[in-house]
């Protein structure tokens, strides 16, 4: 029963901790207990404090719920059939995904080796059984609030990993995931095939659009391009307003040489636009043509003279 002088959640940073950080929606406390009397009370206390609620009769059920949709804290029994509390709090604790989920333990007065075997297995917090409403009160909310917090911070964080990413190559991105702790970023030589393009006609076509109909017909025309380059693991390494240069790694240098000369060859009866080579490149010239616009030639190599592709 709920004693009668048990005030309510009474101040605003109470308040706050039933709400959670990362979704704005009522924060959810996962009760794992295999006494039907104890969960029907702590339902009933949570439930009144502005807490949503599930439970789980054992620890196997306890682990099913979490993975199925994880709550914001768990009240973990430990003596439980099937798997118990112990065992929970270890496998939930040993889990990147789950690690940060607060678990507070439910033991006996004198269940000194519990909370021994609790911190040892990664417990955030204890209550003692039978548990007192106040007791509960000031644990759930000091946990949720910890959370909370983290939650932000790792949220905050996330965003700008997501944002400076965009200004990282795919190939450094790729080299950091395959090794996190010591990617291989050393400088070191290797063939290359670089692709520009831009618009002939650019400054034109300027005078004749406006200048929301000119970036909508830009990005649209480059579009074609860079789902290619993605496609073949290039990188876009450098912007200008109508072009950009592209780079695409030889993943097998020895092949370097075979590949510009098979290049050259199949650019050659098509006039090539760009150094880069491949179906991939072909295809986005056809698109282009097809388009109204075309890139403009490959740059012109040292002694010789450029060629110029007239605006339509």
């Amino acid at each position: 029963m709920r004693p009668s002088d048990q005030p309510p959640c009474s101040n605003a940073a109470d308040g706050e901790a039933t709400v959670s950080g990362g979704t704005g929606q009522t924060s959810r406390i996962l009760i794992v207990d295999d006494e039907p009397f104890n969960v029907d009370l702590l339902e009933q206390e949570l439930e009144d404090l502005g807490f949503a609620t599930i439970s789980a009769r054992n620890g196997q059920e306890a682990l099913d719920k979490v993975a199925a949709d994880p709550p914001d804290l768990i009240l973990l029994d430990v003596m439980m059939p099937v798997l118990d509390g112990l065992a929970v709090c270890r496998e939930l604790k040993g889990r990147d995904d789950t690690r940060l989920i607060p678990i507070v333990i439910m033991t006996a007065l004198d269940g000194v080796e519990d909370r021994i075997k609790g911190i040892e297995a990664g417990a955030d917090d204890f209550l003692t059984k039978p548990v007192n409403p106040r007791e509960l009160l000031a644990r759930v909310h000091t946990a949720l609030r910890l959370k909370h917090t983290v939650d932000r911070k790792l949220g905050e964080l996330r965003r700008i990993r997501d944002h400076l990413a965009k200004f990282v190559p795919d190939a450094v991105r790729r080299l950091v995931l395959a090794n996190p702790d010591a990617p291989e970023l050393a400088k070191r030589e290797g063939d290359v095939s670089v692709l520009f393009l831009d618009i002939s006609g650019y400054a034109r076509l300027s005078e004749r659009l406006p200048a929301a109909a000119l970036n909508s017909l830009v990005e649209s025309y480059f579009s074609a391009f860079l789902d290619c380059i993605h496609d073949a693991d290039g990188d876009i390494n450098e912007t200008a307003g109508d072009g950009f240069m592209a780079i695409f790694q030889d993943a097998d240098p020895g092949n370097g040489h075979d590949r510009g000369q098979a290049g050259r060859a199949q650019a050659g009866p098509r006039r090539a636009h760009s150094s880069g080579s491949g179906p991939q490149h072909q295809g986005a010239r056809r698109h282009a043509e097809n388009g109204g616009l075309r890139p403009a030639r490959a740059r012109p190599e040292p002694g010789r003279a450029p060629e110029v592709a007239a605006p339509r």
